[in-house]
């Protein structure tokens, strides 16, 4: 039984923190973009 328990509690926790990565590395990766984004005219942005 509490094999299962901490089993489950390890892949709640695992994923959790892997969703708060890729959102950290989106955030990282878009404050790395954005002066390089913003020299660019409107017109060559992407939509």
């Amino acid at each position: 039984m509490p094999y299962t328990y901490y089993l489950t509690l390890f892949k709640n926790n695992y994923s959790f923190c892997l969703i708060r990565y890729k959102k950290t590395r989106k955030q990282k990766i878009k404050s790395i973009l954005s002066p390089h984004i913003s020299k660019i005219p409107a017109k060559s942005k992407l939509h």
